[in-house]
């Protein structure tokens, strides 16, 4: 790609996961994602287009019950 466009994507992990299980309760807290996604076929996308939400739902309010369904989607 680097070749080709003259760019590319890269993934860094920089919370700790104790970390963002404490923001996930916080009361104000919102969660959100810089992923942007793009037409299906024209391009490959950053899996946080699509995995961001579904992780927040399943992971941290379903499995962990972090939070409820409903504070995950407010």
């Amino acid at each position: 790609e680097i070749d080709q466009a003259g760019g590319c994507s890269a993934i860094f992990h920089a919370f700790d996961e104790r970390d963002v299980q404490t923001l996930m309760r916080a009361e104000h807290g919102m969660i959100g994602s810089d992923g942007s996604l793009v037409h299906f076929g024209r391009a490959s996308p950053h899996p946080r287009g699509y995995g961001t939400f579904p992780r927040v739902l399943g992971h941290y309010a379903r499995d962990l019950g972090l939070i409820t369904l409903a504070e995950a989607v407010r």
